[in-house]
């Protein structure tokens, strides 16, 4: 299944699953551990970069003038970001959200992920997030937290000089090698 990545029709998402993408609305929903294919039809003298949260892809070029951009996201789930560079300059992508979504999920709520559309695994998916904050909320509410508590202390600059021992026992925990 392939999808349209900016609306000049030119940067293609591509995977051999049609189960593992779709588009609702302006997001774009692919899976973890799918491997996807970015194709960009373009000239031959144009710099493409394409990069997925932290990490910068690798580009492939084929003879045709086609760029290919395998990719696979790697124990990543949620929102994420896609930005393509042609020229240094910032692509303007059809799509303002892309979540990744994990197989493991259904199976977190013992579905069996073969039975279950796309449409489902989002809305588990969702249900997972909204779990996982809400027992987070529970849990930083009940922290023992005071708005007036001290959250630093003062200290007072000498013209004295440092106590060696001191230096020294500052010195030897403190270091960075």
């Amino acid at each position: 299944m392939s999808i349209y990545l900016d609306r000049n029709r030119k940067y293609l998402i591509n995977t051999t699953n049609p189960k593992k993408i779709k588009v609702i609305e302006d997001t774009l929903y692919l899976f973890e551990w799918t491997e996807y294919q970015i194709i960009v039809k373009t000239d031959k003298n144009v710099k493409i970069k394409v990069k997925i949260g932290d990490e910068m892809l690798e580009v492939v070029h084929r003879i045709d003038h086609s760029f290919i951009i395998p990719f696979e996201i790697k124990n990543h789930i949620g929102k994420t970001k896609l930005r393509i560079f042609e020229n240094c300059k910032d692509v303007p992508l059809e799509f303002n959200n892309f979540e990744v979504l994990s197989e493991k999920i259904p199976k977190i709520y013992g579905k069996d992920l073969d039975s279950l559309d796309i449409d489902d695994v989002i809305k588990l998916h969702n249900k997972f997030c909204e779990d996982i904050i809400g027992e987070i909320y529970k849990k930083c509410v009940s922290l023992p937290f005071s708005i007036y508590s001290p959250t630093s202390f003062e200290f007072v600059e000498a013209d004295e000089a440092i106590n060696e021992l001191f230096a020294y026992h500052f010195l030897k925990n403190n270091r960075t090698c």
